[in-house]
């Protein structure tokens, strides 16, 4: 019995030493591997922000694609800012980190982990003059895929989902880092500088024809032409386009302003100037066939989204417009 308690004491002695021991060497040991950690996420944020030295973690601004936010400084002054931020590609989730410099540019980005597919999706990763591009882009608005980046031949959903990522960041760091209000659509009516986007007139009148289920809105331009707004069913719903139609009874040019599509798919509906480009000068005799134009690549079912609204905007002024001047 004696032995026992003896050997019970012996133990929890050793045990308590060898408690202080890890105690010790943890708090020794902390401080340094704190401090390697802290580097070496200040070194991947230096890919993306090179001038920065110190990386300091903004609490509070985050939401569910921005995850962390993080003030860069420079000899003591601020010289940007890094996101980690998360996206939605064709294989899963993807982590990125996104860089704006204080001059409001994107900085660089880096991809820090996918599941895409190798050799297609995975050169968003791997391809670095796909990132190349972002940096020196202006962080004010939206950058088009297409127009403002070129993506990835094989992998537009990829490339799509990058281009997402750094539009909510670019939308983020300019509501919640400098307090900018978010831009809202202005309200179509004859005002609306779109209006001269589709047809190039002095001005325009609403015009007082009643719309229908498809055409929401009608206005008239001083030198005999249209323009109207008409709605139709896209892949992830209602889209709205804007169709000019000249004195002539050709389409004078199309915007598509509102649509729900995917990234680097059906949003190139919106966001690709070759696509609206290729349904200038298309008659009003005859129905618009897909084949008339510079269909999206991959998004057959928005192309023939606005396809049909252009169709339903060609069909009303047959019935109700023409030669009503």
């Amino acid at each position: 019995m004696k032995e026992n308690l003896k050997l019970g004491a012996t133990l929890l002695v050793i045990t308590a030493i060898a408690g202080l021991i890890l105690a010790f060497a943890y708090d020794v040991t902390r401080a340094p591997i704190a401090s390697r950690k802290a580097e070496e996420q200040a070194a991947a944020m230096r890919v993306v922000l090179e001038q920065g030295e110190e990386f300091t973690l903004i609490e509070g601004k985050s939401n569910d694609n921005i995850l962390e936010s993080y003030e860069a400084k420079t000899s003591g002054k601020t010289s940007g800012y890094v996101f980690k931020v998360k996206t939605s590609g064709y294989g899963g989730e993807i982590m990125m980190l996104v860089g704006i410099d204080a001059d409001s540019k994107v900085s660089g980005i880096e991809v820090l982990s996918l599941s895409e597919t190798p050799g297609l999706g995975s050169k968003i990763k791997d391809d670095p003059t796909f990132g190349a591009q972002y940096a020196g882009k202006p962080a004010e608005g939206k950058l088009a895929l297409g127009s403002d980046i070129t993506a990835i031949s094989g992998a537009t959903i990829s490339s799509g989902a990058v281009n997402t990522a750094v539009n909510n960041v670019i939308e983020f760091y300019n509501t919640e880092i400098l307090g900018n209000e978010v831009a809202t659509e202005a309200p179509l009516d004859e005002n609306s500088p779109m209006l001269t986007e589709v047809l190039e007139a002095g001005s325009f009148t609403a015009s007082t024809a009643a719309p229908s289920d498809a055409v929401l809105a009608i206005f008239e331009a001083d030198n005999g032409g249209y323009v109207l707004n008409v709605t139709s069913e896209g892949y992830e719903g209602a889209l709205e386009t804007l169709v000019g139609i000249a004195a002539d009874g050709t389409i004078s040019g199309i915007k598509v302003h509102k649509q729900n599509e995917t990234p680097g798919l059906g949003a190139n509906s919106q966001d690709d100037p070759a696509f609206a480009e290729s349904f200038k000068g298309l008659s009003t005799e005859s129905e618009i066939a897909v084949t008339d134009i510079n269909a999206i690549t991959g998004a057959t079912i928005t192309s023939k989204a606005v396809v049909a609204g252009v169709n339903s905007a060609v069909d009303f002024f047959n019935t109700n417009l023409k030669g009503a001047k």
